[in-house]
């Protein structure tokens, strides 16, 4: 789909932002349930949400690509989000808090469950 139209662009990531902000809240949970500790068990929960937050977020990086760069950045700064604990930041700020901390659980996941 062309999203040249930056308002259905934002539509659509808005979606997406809320299906990871769901699942990150899952695994806060999980987290705040071993006092912020991954075990063995809770790396195993933890993993069976991550598929579906990379799949999201390759869908909100597959929409930003089809749009001119410029229509790029305006989306990126222009458009508030909800971070998973309720504070709005601009889309930007969101995917790099979101990057640093799906990449951290992924490598905790990873050195755990080895």
């Amino acid at each position: 789909m062309d999203y040249s139209n930056s308002s259905a662009a934002i539509y659509k990531i808005n979606g997406y932002v809320e299906k990871i902000n769901i699942q990150l809240k899952n695994i806060i949970t999980i987290l705040k349930e071993n006092r912020n500790d991954i075990n063995y068990d809770s790396a195993i929960k933890i993993s069976k949400f991550l598929p579906s937050c990379v799949d999201y977020y390759e869908q909100i990086t597959n929409i930003l690509s089809t749009m001119p760069e410029y229509a790029q950045f305006t989306v990126k700064m222009d458009n508030n989000v909800n971070r998973w604990d309720g504070q709005s930041v601009s889309l930007m700020d969101w995917i790099t808090a979101f990057e640093i901390s799906l990449s951290q659980l992924i490598e905790e996941v990873e050195r755990v469950t080895r």
